[in-house]
């Protein structure tokens, strides 16, 4: 019910083409922090099962072509998805962090989002995710020496406290309007981080990405991307 009513308020109060001149807090983003992070920084939370995040993939990657260069982009792999055993999306986040450690992070990512929505084979447990991994031409032995090493337990733990935070911090709408008619409609409490994927900019904005026309989404998402990275 909820869902269904902020995506219409959404796309009711963005019924106009957006631009760099007029995305508006609480239609096209919202304000998630009162502070950025230390430097600009672009992480996207997103699901190896999800559909959307699977079509979103090279979208995403068309607009970061356009980003302002050298601003780091974090791919966080949660686990929540219901309908997939815990234990697969865990090892599924650690077989792309190590994969990405050695230089593989794109491939793998292409390699498991294929695997699952192209040839339907979804892997059971963490032996068919390394087997996904390994066909793209990852080093054996270089994987299985990374994939519980120090640097990737540390990224695989931000990853995990990310996911978290995110999900236990209340969104509060930055548009007013918008505000009223939550409360109107709805009682419940409305995490940050509700689904996938999403993107957050300088830990302070998150994108409404059902706010932006899907027609020009190629236009408007790095424009979007690039206003908020310049945000304060």
């Amino acid at each position: 019910m909820w869902k269904a009513f902020a995506t219409a308020a959404l796309l009711t109060l963005a019924s106009w083409s957006a631009s760099a001149a007029n995305f508006v807090a609480g239609v096209h983003y919202e304000v998630i922090a009162d502070q950025p992070t230390a430097t600009p920084e672009i992480r996207e939370f997103f699901s190896f099962y999800c559909p959307h995040c699977y079509h979103f993939e090279p979208v995403l990657q068309k607009a970061l072509g356009e980003v302002a260069s050298g601003t780091p982009m974090v791919k966080n792999h949660v686990d929540f998805m219901s309908f997939a055993p815990a234990s697969t999306q865990a090892a599924m986040t650690r077989a792309y962090v190590a994969a990405a450690k050695l230089g593989k992070g794109h491939e793998a990512t292409n390699a498991l989002f294929n695997a699952i929505h192209q040839e339907r084979k979804r892997p059971a447990n963490a032996d068919d995710v390394r087997a996904i991994v390994l066909s793209t031409g990852v080093d054996p032995k270089q994987f299985d020496d990374t994939l519980f090493s120090e640097e990737v337990n540390k990224t695989v733990d931000d990853m995990s406290f990310q996911q978290s935070f995110w999900s236990n911090k209340e969104l509060k709408p930055s548009n007013p309007m918008l505000s009223m008619m939550m409360q109107k409609q709805s009682q419940e409490r409305q995490p940050v981080l509700a689904g996938v994927p999403m993107l957050i900019i300088n830990g302070k904005y998150r994108i409404n990405l059902a706010a932006l026309d899907s027609t020009k989404i190629d236009q408007e998402l790095p424009e979007i991307i690039n206003f908020l990275l310049k945000n304060p």
